[in-house]
Formats: structure tokens, C-alpha cells, sequence
């Protein structure tokens, strides 16, 4: 596993090579675009698994393995007042919620 520093437009363009992998990118991308929603813009995505290690496979991928990592909301200076607010959109940060959207 390699580094590689992309914008969202880079790996979108790189890896919508199918009609099966433009909705998983489009998941992604909703993924990104909710979190900006949030107040979260200062961060790093990891991607990784079978999406973007066998890109020219035969079989199509399912989804996208992401764990992103970001810097505490400026507005929410205290642990309680962090998880409440990680807790108030399961739909954003509980993995089960995300897979398979």
C-alpha cells in the first residue's frame, strides 16, 4: 500500500471505469460531501481494498474501503460536546449505516 496524494477529482476520474464502479464513486462522493456538510474539511482519506488494488479485474467491485482521518471541529472543544455531535449522525460515521449505500 502506497501513498499517493490525489484531489477527489483525480481518483474519481481514475477509477469510474464501469457502470458498477460509478455508483460506488457516487457513494463517495456523498460520503465527502456530507462531512463538508458538517463542518469537516481538514482531513485525509485512506482507500484501499480490491477497488483501487485490482482496477482492471474481471470481477466488479462491491465498494470502496475508506477510513478517514480529521482534525476536531474548532467549535467543539469538548470530548462530551465531540461524541454528541458524532452521535446526532449515525448516517455519517456508523460504518453499518454507510455500507451498502
Amino acid at each position: 500500500m502506497s501513498p499517493f496524494k490525489v484531489t477527489a477529482l483525480e481518483f474519481v476520474a481514475s477509477f469510474a471505469l464501469t457502470r458498477h464502479r460509478v455508483p460506488i464513486l457516487e457513494g463517495f462522493l456523498e460520503f465527502r460531501r456530507r462531512i463538508h456538510e458538517l463542518g469537516i474539511t481538514c482531513g485525509v482519506h485512506w482507500i484501499d481494498a480490491s477497488f483501487v488494488e485490482m482496477k482492471h479485474a474481471i470481477r466488479a467491485p462491491r465498494d470502496v474501503n475508506v477510513v478517514t482521518f480529521f482534525f476536531r471541529l474548532a467549535s467543539l472543544p469538548d470530548r462530551r460536546a465531540w461524541e454528541a455531535a458524532i452521535n446526532s449522525h449515525p448516517d455519517v460515521f456508523e460504518h453499518g449505516q454507510l455500507h451498502g449505500r
